[in-house]
């Protein structure tokens, strides 16, 4: 809907879903907008019993049945609905609602429209989350060996040659060991550690390929920025420049990476920043894209140099036709609009050979290599110039 109508229309679809979710609960209970499509309700035990959390569900999605009105038009939206019943008090509650999110989310790559009970956070998990969390607080405030940059290749399909490196933070943990990403990720948003990892990656991206330009290697590196460092105001396009200015590098030596759900939380703030640093030459990535033409047509206002799609799992030699045309879609379809494309997770020769075909521009993953540490990018690029 923000792409096809604008935000304006997307704004007053969600009052008429906050109405809808006021008139089900009739004052039994609050309800909360967490940003973007997500709200939350909150009852008590004496206002609603764990039998009745079906018939709530029930009653969200005939009632999101009926049409939102969007001034003459008639839309249609469905709600992926995940309830909860808990009856601790010391469950910590960014704990509760990141395990609704993550619920929530595997509803919607099935297609959405359904419901699903999320069973409670136990009290091992609360601790684990909390102990992960404080041991990240501490390496990031301290000169920790666990954190470090990796860095991954995006080749350029047409020459076969070496277009740039994405960082990537990983987190050895001193008893756990190597933490997924996503999980670093989501500890650091929900604590708001991730101003300091962001702050950490810009600085170590920058310190080395300020390193790899003195070695005459003249790749791009691409850094990811996280909607509450462009949001919050606590990276501006001044700050991200003044700070390669720093490592003696300018706006055209990097790239920036950004996911489709940054660009949908402030748009107007976060794009001015955007604009800022495609105008003094960062290139701008759309990271995690999943949208329809639509919203292609949406991203063209804005300064968006290319997309990232994930194809990750996808083999082209299964069958699958339904991914297999959306992925020949999305690339067309960006084409159409004058961006570029990356895929992302390519893990295979079948893959490449697909992408190849469907002239997507750029690939990148674990078929060209595993993660490089920054003192091995200078020789990765000079064998694979050589080799390629």
């Amino acid at each position: 809907i923000n792409a096809g109508l604008g935000h304006e229309a997307g704004d007053r679809i969600l009052q008429q879903a906050g109405e809808k979710l006021r008139s089900i609960i009739a004052g039994q209970g609050q309800i909360g907008h967490l940003g973007a499509g997500h709200f939350i309700i909150y009852q008590t035990e004496n206002e609603i019993s764990l039998t009745s959390f079906t018939e709530l569900a029930s009653s969200i999605s005939t009632h999101f049945e009926a049409p939102f009105m969007q001034g003459t038009q008639r839309l249609t939206c469905t709600a992926s609905v995940v309830y909860a019943w808990f009856g601790r008090d010391d469950v910590v509650p960014y704990s509760l609602l990141h395990a609704l999110e993550k619920q929530c989310k595997k509803i919607k790559t099935r297609g959405g429209n359904d419901s699903a009970q999320l069973t409670a956070v136990s009290d091992h998990e609360v601790e684990k989350h909390l102990l992960l969390e404080e041991a990240l607080r501490a390496d990031l405030n301290g000169p920790s060996e666990g954190l470090r940059l990796i860095y991954a290749p995006y080749v350029y399909l047409t020459t076969n040659q070496i277009y740039g490196f994405e960082a990537l933070m990983r987190w050895r943990h001193p008893d756990k060991g190597l933490v997924e990403t996503k999980d670093v990720i989501s500890i650091a948003e929900q604590s708001q550690l991730i101003l300091t990892l962001g702050d950490r990656v810009i600085r170590g991206a920058a310190s080395h390929l300020a390193g790899w330009r003195n070695e005459k290697c003249e790749a791009r590196v691409s850094i990811n920025l996280s909607l509450r460092q462009m949001s919050s105001g606590h990276i501006s396009a001044g700050s991200f420049l003044s700070t390669l200015a720093e490592y003696g590098l300018i706006a055209s030596d990097v790239d920036i990476e950004v996911a489709e759900s940054t660009l949908s939380g402030n748009l107007e703030h976060v794009g001015l920043q955007l604009r800022a640093l495609a105008d003094a030459g960062v290139r701008v990535w759309l990271d995690d894209f999943d949208g329809s033409s639509q919203a292609l047509q949406y991203f063209s206002y804005l300064p968006i140099y290319g997309l990232k799609v994930d194809v990750r799992g996808f083999d082209p030699s299964s069958g699958d036709t339904k991914r297999a045309v959306k992925f020949a879609s999305v690339i067309s379809a960006a084409h159409d609009h004058a961006f570029v494309v990356v895929a992302e997770g390519v893990e295979t020769e079948t893959q490449l050979e697909f992408l190849r075909a469907e002239r997507c521009d750029y690939a990148q993953g674990w078929f060209f290599t595993k993660g490089l540490t920054a003192g091995e990018v200078v020789k990765y690029v000079n064998h694979f110039s050589a080799d390629k």
